[in-house]
């Protein structure tokens, strides 16, 4: 991803009930750690729910400081994905970059 507020990603579960059970941690680099925020929920062909999540970083907007890897993990919950198993504990749904320019460098004094 680039420079921005939030990122934006979705997650299929089997029932909507795994949904609202589902617990969604982000963690990336420098320490960086929250839980993603449920925005939607629906329903999708073949029974399945689809639910979109967004994480934001602490000071509210992904910058150069923030450039790296980040997890997406489902964290121990009763949630079943759409193998309709439920995961093991802190499951890994998925990873994203960040990308956001040059890191300013400090002005020494």
């Amino acid at each position: 991803m680039r420079k921005g507020r939030a990122y934006k990603f979705r997650v299929t579960f089997a029932r909507p009930e795994d949904a609202n059970a589902a617990s969604i941690q982000v963690a990336g680099p420098n320490g960086f750690s929250a839980e993603a925020t449920r925005t939607s929920l629906r329903h999708a062909r073949g029974g399945r729910y689809v639910a979109t999540y967004t994480v934001s970083p602490a000071d509210g907007r992904f910058d150069a400081g923030d450039n790296g890897s980040c997890t997406i993990r489902l964290r121990d919950t009763a949630a079943a994905t759409t193998t309709g198993a439920a995961p093991a504990e802190d499951s890994l749904l998925g990873t994203f970059t960040v990308q956001a320019g040059r890191e300013r460098r400090p002005i020494l004094q």
